[in-house]
């Protein structure tokens, strides 16, 4: 059984370089349960939300989350 994630960023950023995140693809590690969202996201680090729930950021990255 397959299941979709709605994923939500909330990126903070200063109103000159405010850009929207942009995603690229995702990748999900069950046996671990993390998932690997690949895009640009920017250098400073936001909030991720799945389906209304605050998740842990374990790392950041302009490009990986």
């Amino acid at each position: 059984m397959r299941k979709y994630v709605a994923i939500f960023f909330l990126v903070l950023a200063s109103a000159s370089s405010a850009q929207p995140p942009l995603i690229d693809s995702m990748l999900v590690d069950e046996d671990k349960s993390d998932l690997y969202i690949y895009g640009d996201f920017g250098a400073v680090q936001g909030k991720v939300w799945v389906d209304s729930v605050e998740m842990n950021v374990r790392n950041w990255t302009d490009s990986v989350i």
